[in-house]
């Protein structure tokens, strides 16, 4: 090849020779991929005007998770949407279930294996609920960085993968997404998040149906025998900052100012009645979250109930509930305001240290 090119390549047939070269050379390095012609079937304007035409639908994603060692851990969650106000989500996790359905008047937390629900007041200044993957348009578009990738063959359909890359700390984090057409709309099918070329979230879509009826018995829980549904605070509302959630709840925020290797913060927000307003910061790391909340009690004092093991240290009394969800939180009460963590108990060590770095306090749990 190497002289070929000295020698100017000035034969027809050594041209040719060369090109067929580098095609077979190119086709032992990369895997075959189809073609894609110069009018893109499938774009991120194709998904957006798909996203936008579905008045109802539903789908299930298949989640599945791989941390360092290659654990797995497997999610799905169930979606029913009617546009523009009922929503409904079924999510399943190791072995449990939870429920929340979306009214135009607000939300109910389901969570069957306890036979309670809560019920959340909606904000009177509510825009139309979104379902997912109009959240996940929103973020596409927000963040400006997804670019047409390759054509692909996704489970016999011809597809077409949309990525974004960053890189950060000396790694390289990339986000694909194969889009098919599904009765005539451009979705995704597929998407992975990697690290450095490794492969550390994966989802599979399943569309069942799609602005086809949707029976309204799934948008309704009403109390009964077996159901007891408790009126809990409002639902939450998304901020941009602890600045701007200070103005909604008219106290001071602490945040911790050691966080946990791995974790950061996704989302803060803040919920009605304004009588004990609240804010919660969430905080993940692959598919663990830490919650954060911090409410105007009003009270100097922490209410304890039956399930409340209390810890003792540093002056301060420590709540420690076990919840049904394999999950742990731990509050405690200072100065008016009450401060709850909660996570996985496979985050225990991460919950703790979130805890002494808010309160001052170190804190042993047994």
């Amino acid at each position: 090849m190497r002289d070929l090119s000295y020698n100017g390549l000035r034969s027809a047939s050594l041209v040719l020779l060369v090109i067929l070269f580098l095609l077979l050379a190119n086709a032992v390095k990369e895997e075959p991929v189809p073609v894609m012609s110069n009018r893109y079937e499938y774009s991120i304007a194709a998904l957006t005007e798909s996203v936008n035409a579905i008045n109802s639908i539903e789908y299930k994603q298949h989640i599945k998770t791989m941390d360092k060692s290659k654990q797995t851990e497997s999610i799905e969650v169930h979606f029913y949407y009617k546009k523009p106000d009922y929503l409904r989500t079924e999510t399943k996790s190791s072995g449990c279930t939870s429920i929340d359905i979306y009214t135009p008047d607000g939300m109910y937390e389901y969570f069957p294996a306890s036979l309670t629900a809560y019920y959340r007041e909606k904000w009177k200044d509510s825009e139309p609920i979104s379902f997912q993957l109009q959240d996940k348009l929103h973020d596409i578009e927000l963040s400006g960085k997804y670019e047409l990738y390759k054509a692909d063959n996704l489970a016999g359909e011809s597809a077409e993968i949309i990525r974004s890359v960053d890189e950060e700390n000396g790694c390289i984090y990339e986000h694909r997404i194969w889009l098919v057409k599904k009765e005539g709309l451009s979705l995704p099918a597929r998407e992975e998040y990697l690290s450095d070329g490794d492969v550390n979230i994966t989802y599979e879509y399943e569309y069942v149906s799609i602005n086809k009826n949707i029976d309204d018995k799934l948008f309704k829980l009403r109390q009964s025998d077996k159901l007891k549904i408790i009126n809990a605070e409002g639902i939450p509302k998304a901020v941009k900052n602890e600045e701007e959630a200070e103005k909604y709840v008219k106290f001071n925020l602490i945040m911790p100012d050691d966080i946990p290797e791995g974790f950061a913060v996704n989302e803060i927000t803040v919920v009605p009645p304004v009588k004990f307003p609240s804010a919660t910061v969430t905080y993940i790391k692959d598919m663990d979250t830490v919650y954060y909340c911090q409410k105007n009690v009003h009270r100097y004092e922490l209410v304890l109930s039956d399930e409340d093991k209390v810890v003792k240290s540093g002056g301060k009394t420590f709540a420690i509930k076990k919840l049904f969800n394999n999950s742990i939180s731990i509050r405690w009460v200072k100065n008016g305001i009450e401060y709850e963590f909660s996570s996985p108990e496979s985050q225990i060590d991460a919950l703790i240290k979130f805890v002494q770095s808010v309160s001052g306090v170190e804190l042993m749990i047994k």
